[in-house]
């Protein structure tokens, strides 16, 4: 009985091991190819078994998992991954790449290389090498993360596919940057400033402290750009930036030729180890004595007037008959745009036919000139009205213009409108600089040294800003520039006044405060201000608001000239003075016509270089009833005022010792005052006039 019972078991067991031997010779790929062709009519027990065999198959194919890796910006990553096959059929598989923030992507299949979505077939256990090549833009910012996903999707079944998923972490480098550092001199008791500019180059904001040290252990005392003892530390933003300066107070019992080392230390409040340093110099000289018989130079700066008829400086009949006109006015300074890649036809090769004729003249006249230098010739720049390239050339050029010129060149200015931002359709007498301020900073220093080796009592100047129409020019060249360091490398800052922006610059006043604002702020004092570009048309240019007319160019002579003066300048140039083929619709600014005879506000700009000429500005006089606009000049023998009313006509009363006279603003009206108990008493109107007081 027992072996009956053993023998079923037997027998049953070897029944099962049959039907599995049975359904292992069906190979999974049979079965699924089945399943596949499932139609409605199949029974539901093989659509049911179909759904179970479907489940136990592997996927068709497996893609190694994605990882993550950082990059800074611009940086190019290449992401690798295994796909493989690891069913028992050939299948291909379709490619695809996507950025989460739509980055260009190059996809890497084995050795080919495509932009395009691949097909990739393997057989069964083959593999291949599937990447993704992605350059990070350039401007993104820190802490950026991005999703690479790569999928590979099986062309026999669509339902079938695999992803990896690859993190790209965007940074930046910490660190923080440091303008160069600077030498000063100064006599036993003085005072130095040194100013810096440092950004923040970090990742994120961060915050700074600042400190300085005298090797001498002299006291030093580090402001901010406003002239306040700094407060540290200082929150910047990610390449935000800021100014300071480093006071340095020299004891009065120094000995001269001592030398001192001043270091500036910027460092990271949350990383110490992140930190810069320059080192100042400053040398102890030797105080300037006088001895009689001497040369006293003006401590004020006398009012002078100046022309600038622009390109048409070289034409023959401008310096023969123009000049002279431009002389009787009252003008002693002429601005001369000197073209380099004029002169320097090739390198070495010089032709100075335009502009000897130019300094001959004026030499003959009696006039000095400031002389712009300009358009760098391509073998020296990449743009004619930009950065140069070859600062060798540079000095080359200055060596020789400088030396041949210098009898009649009292200034020197670098650059034609350098707060340019692009190339202009005027060309290279508008400088493109716009953003580069630390790439002019520097050249100006070049330029600076090599005007003062060869004529050290020349006056170099910023060159002329024209700070307005800002979708023309950058606005904060300036000051960046002067973040740089550019401070010490010119005496004056070269500027020009059009009143076309009436809302931010009404007078021409408001935009030399600006000027000297800005300056002030940067640890940047004692220079002069000179407008080599001003003037009004009087065409109507078809915009209401800045509509010209003789009578407006005669009231902007007057009133602006005196504003200038009153602010700080000495000087101003009158532009496009002469009469000249202009486009349509160019607006005419001419004091002189075609003929080479006076013509609109000429005898008003000849007026008020009779009255002023010589004299120095003691700037706004403020004694006189309100709604009168007042300005007072001072000589040696008399005093002159500028006045006019802004509202209806007034009384006003001087104090006067001797003689006075009274003259109209276009000079066609002279009268003399009565003194009267030591006071002069007259009708001031809208239209301006002069009162000379001896």
């Amino acid at each position: 009985m027992g072996k009956k019972i053993l023998n079923r078991v037997l027998l049953t067991v070897g029944l099962f091991v049959l039907m599995i031997m049975l359904l292992n010779k069906l190979s999974k790929s049979e079965v699924q190819s089945e399943c596949l062709e499932q139609s409605p009519g199949c029974s539901q027990h093989i659509n049911d078994a179909c759904d179970s065999m479907e489940k136990r198959l592997p996927d068709r194919g497996v893609i190694s998992p994605g990882y993550s890796l950082r990059a800074l910006p611009g940086e190019t990553l290449a992401y690798t991954h295994t796909l493989s096959n690891e069913t028992t059929v050939t299948d291909t598989f379709i490619l695809e790449a996507a950025s989460s923030l739509a980055w260009p992507l190059t996809l890497l299949v084995s050795q080919v290389k495509s932009t395009v979505v691949l097909p990739v077939t393997l057989g069964p256990g083959m593999s291949a090498t599937v990447g993704v090549s992605m350059t990070v833009p350039t401007l993104v910012m820190s802490g950026t993360v991005a999703h690479t996903i790569i999928t590979a999707t099986s062309m026999v079944s669509a339902s079938l596919f695999v992803t990896a998923t690859d993190v790209t972490h965007v940074y930046r480098v910490p660190g923080i940057s440091l303008s160069p550092s600077q030498h000063r001199e100064s006599i036993p008791g003085g005072r130095v400033y040194f100013t810096h500019v440092f950004t923040n180059t970090g990742p994120v904001t961060d915050s700074f402290t600042v400190s300085a040290v005298s090797a001498r252990g002299w006291e030093v005392i580090v402001r901010d750009a406003a002239q306040q003892t700094i407060q540290v530390p200082l929150m910047l933003g990610e390449l935000e930036t800021a100014a300071f300066s480093v006071q340095v107070d020299i004891p009065p019992d120094t000995v001269v030729g001592d030398l001192d080392y001043v270091g500036m230390t910027v460092t990271s409040v949350s990383d110490v180890e992140i930190a810069v340093k320059v080192t100042d110099t400053l040398l102890i000289i030797t105080p300037v004595k006088i001895f009689l018989p001497f040369v006293c130079r003006e401590e004020i700066p006398l009012a002078k007037l100046g022309a600038d008829v622009g390109h048409i400086i070289t034409q023959s009949d401008v310096l023969a008959y123009d000049f002279p006109v431009i002389k009787e006015m009252g003008i002693t300074w002429a601005r001369v745009p000197l073209s380099w890649l004029s002169v320097e036809v090739s390198p070495g090769v010089y032709k100075w036919d335009d502009y000897d004729p130019v300094f001959a003249r004026l030499q003959e006249l009696g006039m000095q000139a400031i002389v712009i230098v300009f358009a760098p010739p391509d073998w020296a720049a990449e743009e004619n009205c930009g950065p140069i390239s070859d600062t060798l050339a540079l000095e080359n050029f200055l060596d020789l213009v400088v030396s041949r010129y210098a009898d009649v060149a009292g200034a020197w200015e670098f650059v034609n409108e350098p707060d340019g931002a692009r190339p202009h359709h005027y060309g290279p007498v508008i400088g493109c600089w716009g953003y580069y301020p630390e790439a002019y900073a520097q050249h100006l220093g070049i330029f600076n040294a090599k005007v003062k080796q060869l004529d050290p009592t020349a006056l170099v100047f910023f060159g002329g800003l024209a700070y307005d129409a800002w979708d023309i020019f950058v606005r904060d060249f300036f000051d960046k520039a002067l973040q740089y360091g550019a401070g010490q490398y010119f005496d004056g800052v070269s500027l020009h006044y059009y009143p076309i922006n009436q809302n931010e610059f009404p007078t021409m006043a408001h935009k030399v405060n600006e000027i000297y604002d800005t300056m002030a702020r940067n640890g940047v004092y004692q220079k002069r201000i000179w407008v080599t570009e001003t003037g009004m048309w009087v065409n109507d240019v078809g915009v209401p608001e800045i509509a010209g007319s003789v009578e407006k160019q005669r009231d902007f002579i007057a009133k602006n000239f005196a504003r200038g003066f009153g602010a700080g300048v000495d000087n101003i140039f009158w532009f496009d003075i002469a009469e000249h083929p202009l486009p349509d619709n160019a607006v005419h600014r001419w004091l002189i016509g075609a003929e080479h005879q006076p013509i609109n506000g000429y005898t008003t700009y000849q007026t008020f270089a009779q009255q002023i000429g010589g004299l120095f500005s003691r700037g706004i006089y403020t004694e006189v009833p309100e709604g009168i606009e007042a300005y007072e000049f001072g000589g040696e023998k008399y005093s002159v005022y500028v006045l006019w009313s802004n509202v209806t006509t007034q009384t006003v009363s001087l104090p006067a010792a001797n003689a006075a006279v009274l003259t109209s603003r276009d000079g066609d009206f002279v009268s003399e005052l009565p003194v009267v108990s030591g006071t002069v008493t007259f009708e001031v109107g809208l239209i301006p006039l002069f009162v000379k007081l001896y």
